[in-house]
């Protein structure tokens, strides 16, 4: 999804400053826990501040986008960041990507930084691979981090999130997500309508945008009304 600004978003600033102070003060925890509703950029969050990481000269607390760590692997991305996430055809993130997460993290830095490994939707791996990485985060290595994204934290092992630091990603209010929208939408979309139906949620709302997601709401809900109201028979609705 290709958007006119990046993170860190208006919601999301107090809890970049805290992670950035951190950072700066050699503080940084070997894993973290970051969950929040979906469509809050939970994920576009983390791998800025990885970026932010990586990079030899940050500018205002962000990554400058031009140092050497900066293009570092080009599009593909940088050598120094793994994603892990749900693979296409999955169900579940299994426990050989976690088992390459082992050897990621045992090899040298590329880029002389660190190594930062993000789990999109951590509450997906499977039993085995929760228990190969309970062992990574019980022996932690030297400048190595990991983020677990969630939409759904109770649904991992405690003994994982016992081991991580937990940050919250904020839902903003109605009228940051509307302002946040406004900029990233066509101008023929409604913004309030699109926020109210993500749950405020501005990732999800501009999805929704782009995917008629909205349109096809509101003709449910339209076919609902006239449903319960007689207007129309089931046959006529489905």
């Amino acid at each position: 999804m290709q958007l006119k600004e990046q993170p860190p978003y208006s919601w999301q600033k107090s809890l970049w400053s805290n992670l950035c102070s951190q950072y700066e003060a050699g503080q940084l925890a070997h894993a973290y826990l970051i969950s929040g509703a979906r469509g809050t950029g939970k994920n576009l969050f983390a791998n800025a501040f990885a970026k932010f990481v990586m990079c030899l000269s940050p500018n205002e607390g962000v990554a400058c986008g031009e140092c050497k760590n900066c293009q570092l692997g080009g599009e593909s991305g940088h050598p120094d960041i793994v994603r892990i996430l749900v693979e296409e055809g999955s169900r579940d993130i299994k426990i050989e990507q976690i088992r390459s997460l082992s050897d990621f993290l045992a090899q040298t830095s590329q880029g002389g930084r660190a190594k930062i490994t993000l789990i999109t939707d951590a509450h997906y791996m499977n039993t085995a691979a929760a228990n190969a990485l309970l062992k990574t985060l019980e022996e932690p290595t030297d400048s190595t981090f990991i983020f677990l994204l969630s939409h759904l934290p109770g649904s991992l092992p405690a003994t994982i999130r016992s081991r991580c630091q937990k940050l919250i990603m904020p839902t903003p209010s109605n009228i940051v997500a509307v302002h946040w929208l406004e900029q990233h939408i066509e101008d023929q979309e409604d913004p309030q309508s699109l926020a109210i139906a993500a749950g405020n949620c501005p990732l999800l709302a501009l999805e929704l945008a782009r995917s008629g997601g909205l349109e096809n709401q509101q003709q449910f809900l339209q076919k609902l009304t006239q449903l319960t109201s007689g207007e129309t028979s089931i046959q006529a609705t489905v």
